[in-house]
């Protein structure tokens, strides 16, 4: 019989089996050459590869409680943890300092990506997101022990609302809410992506613990007040630009 706390578990499960699953279709996308797997609007930045590899370990290891022992899920957790902050910590200190290790296929990433110094290359926000991805599959191991709840679970609202503000602004056509100026962009479905895999851990937090958190509790009642808000300024500005770029159309 399916209980109140068995309803937590379900979700990171199923919110991780999308975001693995929308990483290896865009894994296959490059593999095959299928351009329509990579970006979801012609205009828009396709995912990177190391990216939809790092979304898709990202959700096996919310999905791997359902399938594996906890011993296997805590090795899988740890393992991908280290693989999640090695590579974007040098991905991000890369693009910080503007040098680079050859470790990206840029050649692979030259013909969709042309617009970038370094294609192929994690995003600065994604880079970040997944550090803190890591950060969190490794404290999600010592949660009871520790009572880690609070951190883990401010992890993955920050990783959840910094690709929602990255989504918003693909949905409202504000381009400075996902551009860092002429460096490489998150992608728009890199952003759906984090947004599910935030949530997923911190329904897989919330499923491990065994009593609610008061303060966690009003923390996710602010991520939802600051997501509406955010979501009804960045349509009032979409307006706003639209509404002034008619303006300058007509009077050109």
């Amino acid at each position: 019989m399916t209980t109140i706390k068995n309803i937590p578990a379900a979700a990171a499960y199923v919110l991780g089996a999308i975001a693995c699953v929308l990483g290896l279709s865009v894994v296959g996308g490059w593999a095959l050459g299928i351009s329509v797997l990579l970006r979801v609007a012609p205009q828009w930045p396709a995912m990177a590869l190391y990216s939809a590899i790092a979304l898709a370990l990202s959700g096996a290891v919310l999905w791997a409680p359902a399938l594996l022992g906890g011993l296997q899920v805590r090795r899988m957790r740890l393992a991908c943890a280290s693989i999640l902050i090695t590579y974007s910590a040098l991905a991000l200190l890369e693009t910080l300092l503007d040098f680079d290790l050859g470790i990206e296929p840029h050649a692979l990433h030259r013909a969709l990506n042309h617009n970038f110094k370094w294609p192929g290359r994690m995003a600065p926000s994604t880079a970040f997101c997944f550090i803190l991805l890591g950060a969190a599959f490794l404290l999600l191991n010592y949660q009871e022990r520790y009572r880690l709840d609070f951190a883990i679970r401010a992890l993955a609202i920050s990783v959840a609302l910094l690709a929602a503000i990255s989504l918003f602004g693909y949905l409202g056509s504000v381009e400075f809410l996902y551009s860092w100026g002429g460096i490489t962009t998150m992608a728009a479905h890199t952003a759906f992506g984090l947004v599910l895999v935030g949530l997923g851990v911190w329904f897989t937090s919330y499923a491990q613990s065994a009593r609610e958190d008061v303060a966690v509790a009003r923390i996710m009642r602010m991520a939802t007040a600051l997501l509406v808000t955010l979501g009804i300024v960045t349509g009032l500005t979409s307006f706003a630009l639209a509404q002034r770029q008619t303006e300058l159309s007509a009077a050109n």
